[in-house]
């Protein structure tokens, strides 16, 4: 994952800056329930020093390629996403999308996958 943001150089120019962000998990064996791409912000993040009315005004955009064994294929499939700092929620969470049934069975929500609440 990588971030993108235009800043000013000495000459007044606007230049994009690209910087990779650390993930707590860079793969995943399967995807049994829902999964959240999560980069710490600590004293390696390249995100350190700025807060999220400076990112804005940055433009910053975070850049996200996804790479996918399907075994039913027997191929490997490539997702990339792109997202602006408007399409982000700061200080929010998503809810809990899964449950145990009565058999102890993990269930999957898929109506509750994209809800959030504030932290």
């Amino acid at each position: 994952m990588d971030i993108s943001i235009s800043k000013k150089n000495e000459n007044g120019e606007y230049k994009n800056l690209f910087f990779s962000l650390a993930t707590q998990r860079s793969q995943i064996t399967y995807l049994p329930t829902s999964w959240t791409v999560v980069h710490p912000i600590d004293e390696n993040s390249p995100l350190k020093n700025y807060n999220p009315l400076e990112l804005e005004k940055l433009q910053a955009e975070i850049l996200i390629l996804l790479s996918y064994h399907d075994d039913s294929f027997n191929d490997v499939l490539h997702q990339a996403h792109s997202y602006t700092f408007n399409d982000l929620k700061v200080n929010y969470r998503f809810k809990k999308a899964f449950h145990f049934n009565e058999n102890g069975k993990m269930e999957l929500d898929h109506s509750m996958v994209d809800n959030i609440e504030k932290e």
